[in-house]
């Protein structure tokens, strides 16, 4: 049933609401159910990160209830597993984000990089990951057939990703492909000195082996 929002009504009935609303209400709605101590998903990009000041630099705007990010996890359980059992917001992560963010984790972690490494993220997405808004780059003359980038180095998913990884930077180039939806994210750095193909793909294995949502692709390497 489509129903008004009243947080106390959801209080009520539920411990936990999934939110699928636009960017900027999700923060309204966020601190409302808060007051009536239900938890909450969030799958706008309002509350993926901690802090409200690198918020606004990434976004261009003050958040409306940075209080609310003080109570809040990246919504990624390869990395934040135990926080997010234990939050009371859970701002999930976007979609390049968690592709790329899952495939250079593994290889940050076990210190495989070389040192000031800059890993670049080439992802190809769907026409579904660019939005439902209309407009023409989106329109299917413009897309059918064709495969462009768009916001090179200057999307806003570029510092998510480095936040995510503990990196400086991260150089993340994104593309439109004539497909309905799916994104395929290649990943390249530098290997640290002495660090062979073999001992990182040896990571990337464990690292799929241990984590139930994710999977090493069938064939060769």
């Amino acid at each position: 049933p489509v129903v008004p929002f009243d947080a106390a009504e959801i209080a009520a009935v539920a411990d936990f609401a999934l939110l699928a609303v636009p960017h900027g209400t999700a923060q309204e709605v966020t601190a409302a159910l808060l007051a009536h101590d239900v938890r909450v998903v969030d799958f706008s990009a309002d509350h993926r990160f901690d802090d409200p000041a690198f918020y606004a630099q990434i976004y261009g705007r003050p958040h409306a209830r940075p209080e609310s990010l003080g109570r809040t996890v990246y919504g990624i359980p390869e990395l934040n597993r135990e926080a997010i059992r234990q939050s009371a917001v859970v701002g999930a992560a976007g979609c390049y984000p968690t592709s790329v963010i899952l495939a250079s984790r593994p290889a940050v972690q076990a210190g495989l990089l070389a040192e000031g490494a800059v890993p670049i993220a080439d992802c190809k997405s769907g026409v579904s990951g660019a939005g439902r808004k209309p407009g023409a780059g989106t329109h299917f003359p413009e897309t059918s057939e064709g495969l462009h980038a768009y916001k090179t180095l200057a999307h806003r998913h570029g510092p998510e990703i480095a936040r995510a990884l503990g990196l400086a930077k991260v150089r993340f180039v994104p593309h439109l492909v004539p497909m309905n939806r799916g994104i395929l994210s290649t990943i390249y750095g530098d290997l640290a000195e002495g660090v062979g193909i073999a001992q990182a793909q040896a990571v990337l294995d464990d690292f799929a082996a241990r984590e139930a949502f994710v999977h090493r692709a069938a064939g060769p390497a």
